[in-house]
C-alpha cells in the first residue's frame, strides 16, 4: 500500500523513519540509517513515501502533482497509529 507522510518538522521526519524501520521498511537502496539530512533539503515541505517495500522522499508539491490519488497523511496522525 502506498503511503505518503508529510513531515513539516525535522523531528517528524526522524520519528516517521523510526516507525517505518520498526516495521522492517527501509530506504530504497537498503540503507537502514536514519537520514537526518532529508529535512534539511525540503524543510517544512518534506514528505516520506512508502510503497510497502521501501522508502523514498521528496517535497509535498512533487507528491501532490505526481500522485494526486494518494492521500497525504500528516506525520502526527501517522505516528499515533498502532
Amino acid at each position: 500500500m502506498e503511503q505518503i507522510i508529510y513531515c513539516p518538522t525535522k523531528e517528524d521526519s526522524i520519528k516517521a523513519q523510526e516507525k517505518f524501520f520498526k516495521e522492517g521498511i527501509y530506504w530504497i537502496g537498503g540503507d537502514k540509517k536514519i537520514n537526518k539530512r532529508i529535512w534539511d533539503i525540503y524543510e517544512e515541505k518534506t514528505c516520506i513515501s512508502c510503497n510497502g517495500k521501501f522508502l523514498t522522499y521528496a517535497d509535498i508539491d512533487y507528491y501532490k502533482e505526481n500522485y494526486p490519488n494518494i492521500q497525504i497523511t500528516q506525520a502526527k496522525e501517522f505516528l499515533k497509529e498502532k
